[in-house]
């Protein structure tokens, strides 16, 4: 699939986006605005096109080394994911109450899948963890992913239970290279269980994403040196606490940022906030709400989360009402 150029109409997921032209004169203008519903498009759209001009916190936030055609802005909407099938008691597995249905697809009987990111068997063909991929592991039809935003989390596409595989990037995307070494895997996962037994301490507004399944191959090295033994995440993309109804979710730095193909789009805060007070919907929303979560779980749990428009997501409701704020990305 090419690449969508920057006045190109681009459909993600059955929504499709359509430059607006607004008539400025039209005396009927504020009716129909006011009445109009609030129009939010997918997580997927979101995550890679509602960012521009949003990396200007650093002087690096914009470099990448990953190759274009797998970068999220500027690359296919999706690609395949390579994946082998691994003898179990070859690996190291995580687990942290699973869906069944993900347990099943990643952990098969007495096997594993291992997902790797295509960039590195092309530019890194011989790191010794994918050498032992290949030599125990028998190569599967690769998964259909799109990649979030921040390059190394793809979405799968096409599965029942929505999910991300957050898979090892050995390059530089900001200051960073972004490698999933079993030390992160496991932490990871770990968190989240813990995270999950206490769920916000009775906060109603708190939720996050699960990483349910972490693998990774085991330890070699017996130096006590940092071990480079690499695996990935399944993240389960439904909100917990689970909602009874269908919900959207919104990055923090999607209701700022532009829009890739229509620049003109006013930014989504502007279509969510309360018209009449702005300032108090976001500190009521936005603000207040990530102070008393990062407060609450760092009191009560010892664990510090990381509120910043990467890892903050807005869960919206059909009216466009804001009911959660969705942490994500989980480590210590």
């Amino acid at each position: 699939m090419l690449a969508p150029s920057k006045t190109a109409k681009v459909t993600v997921s059955g929504w499709t986006s359509i430059p607006t032209n607004v008539d400025d004169s039209d005396p009927d203008l504020d009716v129909k605005l006011a009445r109009r519903p609030v129009a939010v498009p997918p997580l997927s759209y979101l995550e890679r096109y509602r960012n521009e001009g949003t990396r200007t916190y650093s002087v690096h936030a914009a470099y990448t080394e990953c190759r274009p055609e797998y970068q999220p802005t500027i690359g296919a909407t999706e690609f395949d994911l390579p994946v082998w099938e691994l003898p179990r008691d070859a690996m190291r597995v995580y687990r942290a109450d699973p869906p069944a249905e993900l347990e099943g697809r990643y952990l098969p009987d007495e096997r594993v899948l291992f997902a790797v990111h295509p960039q590195v068997l092309r530019d890194d063909p011989e790191d010794p963890w994918l050498v032992r991929t290949s030599t125990l592991g028998r190569p599967l039809p690769p998964l259909r992913v799109s990649p979030g935003s921040s390059t190394r989390t793809l979405f799968t596409v096409g599965q029942r239970c929505p999910h991300a595989l957050k898979v090892h990037f050995p390059f530089r995307v900001s200051r960073y290279g972004r490698r999933m070494r079993d030390e992160v895997v496991e932490q990871a996962v770990v968190v989240s269980g813990e995270v999950q037994a206490w769920c916000g301490g009775g906060d109603a507004s708190f939720a996050f994403l699960r990483e349910v399944i972490g693998v990774a191959h085991p330890r070699t090295e017996s130096d006590g040196t940092r071990g480079e033994n690499w695996g990935y995440l399944v993240r389960d993309l439904r909100p917990f606490p689970h909602a009874t109804v269908e919900r959207r979710l919104v990055p923090g730095f999607a209701l700022y940022g532009r829009d890739r193909f229509d620049p003109a789009l006013d930014p989504l805060i502007v279509e969510l906030a309360d018209p009449a007070d702005p300032l108090g919907w976001t500190l009521d929303h936005v603000m207040l709400p990530v102070v008393r979560h990062w407060i609450r779980c760092y009191r009560e749990l010892g664990f510090i989360l990381e509120p910043h428009g990467q890892n903050v997501l807005l869960e919206i409701d059909e009216a466009g009402a804001v009911q959660r704020l969705v942490h994500r990305d989980l480590s210590v």
